[in-house]
């Protein structure tokens, strides 16, 4: 999501990072995700959250610790659309209530300004979310704070013959089709399949890059006038 003064206010952090804490939901028009979720798409829309809401959330973390902010994380690939103008931009993924600092805004104006570049400072999703498909012929959704993606293969299955489906919550999936345009030059967004209680939940989290991981890939190609996701910002 964007950030906002109440996301980068200190005080305000912990409940912001327990959003992203939260694992996927799986919804449809008939399914909001519940309470939290509400909150974390109207935090994303308004760019706050009420002393009430945060009364409540608060109550639901209980003793859930706040993790280590991560570094700045840039992404030096180059996109053109933003708030649905053509402004080529790239980038920078902030911790929320940890402030990058005047001297890292200094070095990156210096570095990408001469580029014709702009930026656009981001928090990791607030929230996410696998949308049943309206329509038999339809894939999944992906939706979340910083888009949304279909999920080839998945769907409805609906007549005979139809080619087996695949598991729109797969993390396998999830990090063929959406990881790769949330990672980083030196992150990578990683979603993962975790057993909580008797049922099987889709978490994401940022980490470090590695060798291993290879370099960052290229976004693909947009024809003039489209966009790869529908970006809500």
């Amino acid at each position: 999501m964007n950030i906002t003064d109440f996301t980068m206010d200190p005080k305000n952090s912990r409940v912001v990072r327990w959003l992203q804490s939260r694992p996927a939901n799986y919804t449809s028009a008939h399914y909001d995700g519940g309470y939290a979720h509400r909150c974390a798409v109207w935090l994303d829309t308004a760019g706050y959250l009420s002393p009430k809401q945060i009364a409540i959330l608060e109550e639901k973390m209980g003793d859930w610790q706040e993790p280590a902010p991560e570094p700045v994380r840039i992404d030096s690939r180059v996109r053109q659309w933003v708030r649905g103008r053509q402004v080529p931009h790239v980038r920078f993924y902030v911790t929320p209530g940890h402030s990058p600092g005047a001297d890292f805004q200094a070095k990156m104006e210096a570095l990408y300004r001469p580029q014709g570049l702009g930026f656009v400072w981001l928090h990791d999703p607030v929230h996410k979310a696998i949308v049943e498909p309206s329509g038999f012929n339809r894939p999944h959704r992906f939706l979340c704070s910083l888009g949304s993606w279909d999920l080839p293969g998945t769907g409805i299955k609906h007549l005979p013959g139809d080619p087996k489906r695949k598991h729109a919550d797969s993390a396998p999936l999830l990090n063929e089709v959406v990881a790769p345009d949330l990672s980083t030059d030196d992150s990578v967004f990683e979603f993962k399949n975790v057993k909580v209680g008797r049922n099987w939940l889709v978490f994401a989290d940022r980490r470090a890059r590695t060798e291993a991981d290879g370099p960052l890939t290229e976004l693909p190609e947009v024809p003039r006038g489209e966009v790869i996701t529908s970006l809500p910002f």
